[in-house]
């Protein structure tokens, strides 16, 4: 040990090769203290930029949700739409309401079992849940899928050649309409609704 006169403390050394010089170690309180300051800030910056960046990811998750919902519910109807057959059956027609959908589709979820012409019924509707919002399902074959209670509204219109109208009976019209129009309201961010439309084509209408 040394006799450190000008900090008053007493250092550890060991003797180097050369016999004139020493190699002293250790670290002052003033030392310590300013690596310690350091570490705290350094932690601190640290834990905002974390806690902000949780904060920042949960508001853009909040603020995505309903294009994420609107964008499922519209792919589901596209495929199912896509699919759409001109039944000749009576008792399966193209059956259009404002706020339902009923019609004869080659497209599944796999959700049922199909017939032996490999065709499924799908019908799409508000099912109420209180307080002014709704459950948007999907039924296919009886079997019965709902979305969640997301919705304020649920509209469909339906494309004739010349205008929109909000109903369609294939029974009476005797054919398909062109295309059909979905509108939906979803809740979003601080229970604010969001608007979303889209439009899709049969293929095969005439």
């Amino acid at each position: 040990m040394k006799w450190n006169e000008k900090n008053k403390v007493l250092i550890p050394y060991r003797k180097c090769r050369v016999k004139t010089c020493f190699f002293l170690t250790g670290f002052t309180l003033v030392e310590l203290l300013i690596a310690i300051s350091i570490t705290a800030i350094i932690m601190g910056i640290t834990y905002a930029c974390y806690f902000n960046t949780v904060r920042t990811t949960e508001q853009c998750r909040e603020t995505l949700k309903p294009y994420k919902i609107a964008s499922i519910l519209f792919s589901k109807i596209n495929e199912d739409i896509r699919g759409c057959y001109n039944s000749q059956n009576k008792h399966q027609p193209f059956l259009g309401r404002e706020n339902s959908l009923k019609f004869v589709s080659t497209h599944s979820l796999g959700l049922s079992k199909s017939n032996k012409y490999g065709l499924h019924r799908i019908e799409y509707f508000a099912l109420p849940q209180g307080d002014k919002r709704f459950n948007i399902c999907r039924k296919e074959d009886g079997v019965k899928f709902c979305m969640g209670g997301y919705f304020k509204s649920l509209q469909f219109s339906y494309y004739d050649g010349h205008k929109w109208v909000k109903k369609w009976d294939s029974n009476w019209r005797g054919r398909l309409p062109q295309g059909v129009k979905v509108n939906i309201s979803i809740e979003g961010k601080d229970n604010q609704f969001q608007t979303f439309s889209s439009l899709f084509v049969i293929p095969c209408a005439p």
